[in-house]
């Protein structure tokens, strides 16, 4: 028997969201969580409910990348079909995609 040792710390970072009126979920992975991965994951949701009529409300923990400057314009070019619903510090359990995983 061969015994494998992981040598560094391995991550992979999930983007998720579950509509909860149908139970659709969009799941994006990426290398590393940051402003730009989670702007990506903001485009394929955008991209995915293109035709809907609706608002998106997307319900959010505190990570510091969900705050980042860098996503302002994007936010506010988005602010008629996207709007961030921020959760109180420590409360996953609000969180719908958290029964997702």
């Amino acid at each position: 028997m061969v015994e494998q040792k992981q040598y560094k710390r391995e991550r992979v970072t999930l983007f998720g969201c579950v509509n909860p009126d149908s139970g659709e979920v969009i799941v994006q992975k990426a290398e590393r969580g940051n402003a730009m991965s989670f702007k990506r994951y903001l485009k394929k949701v955008l991209f995915h409910y293109r035709n809907s009529n609706g608002k998106i409300y997307m319900v959010l923990d505190n990570v510091r990348y969900h705050h980042a400057k860098l996503l302002t314009p994007f936010l506010e070019r988005h602010k008629d079909k996207l709007q961030m619903i921020f959760l109180p510090a420590y409360s996953p359990d609000l969180n719908p995609v958290e029964r997702v995983w």
